[in-house]
């Protein structure tokens, strides 16, 4: 089963999204992440086709870096 979260961040630049990418590919090896940087919104999609994504653990972790992250629901 797919699983497929979207984020709204207040990451800039190139340098702090590689250091978000590299923390979530560290913690979450199972997961394919990416950053929408052409979005207003600066989106963040995590998706998961074997494990759960815990979207809270994911805000929190942000946060703890000081990254500014929501989940976007529907």
């Amino acid at each position: 089963m797919k699983q497929v979260e979207i984020f709204k961040t207040d990451v800039r630049g190139r340098a702090k999204v590689t250091c978000v990418l590299s923390l979530l590919e560290e913690r979450y090896p199972a997961f394919d992440t990416n950053f929408d940087m052409d979005d207003d919104d600066r989106i963040l999609r995590v998706e998961s086709r074997s494990e759960y994504i815990n979207g809270m653990e994911i805000e929190s972790l942000l946060n703890e870096i000081g990254v500014y992250c929501k989940i976007l629901t529907d």
